[in-house]
């Protein structure tokens, strides 16, 4: 996940021709090549679906489900879609940032699993949405 300074984060529409969820909106990420860590893998994604150089990556807390998420808000450069090497061809072609009530209208998304958002904005220190906000918050020590 990548979030901007309102606590909004970045989701990028797969194109018609996508190998994978046409027309899905998605964050930047993907697959872990061979011999690679998957926060390497992070970073790489990051940069190739996006052109955004992002820094400081952190591990979401894990959330049901098998992909691994990691997020930031610390990030630089400017959005742009190109062709990928590995498949000749665009996979984006658009993109929005999004806040938490704005990712629930979505209908056609990769990630169903809300807490996956609501952990990464948990990570970065946001402000949570309701329930959230009330479910996820720390006992008094």
């Amino acid at each position: 996940f990548i979030f901007d300074e309102n606590a909004r984060f970045l989701m990028i529409r797969r194109t018609e021709t996508a190998p994978w969820k046409p027309l899905a909106w998605d964050i930047p990420g993907g697959h872990v090549d061979k011999g690679e860590k998957p926060l390497e893998a992070a970073y790489r994604e990051a940069r190739e679906e996006t052109q955004l150089e992002v820094r400081e990556l952190e591990v979401v807390p894990h959330t049901a489900g098998k992909r691994e998420y990691f997020a930031t808000k610390n990030f630089s450069g400017t959005i742009q879609f190109v062709i990928n090497p590995e498949h000749g061809s665009v996979e984006h072609d658009d993109y929005r940032w999004v806040t938490f009530e704005e990712y629930q209208q979505i209908h056609h998304k990769t990630i169903p699993n809300e807490m996956a958002v609501v952990q990464a904005m948990k990570l970065l220190g946001y402000p949570l949405p309701s329930p959230y906000d009330v479910l996820l918050e720390k006992p008094n020590e």
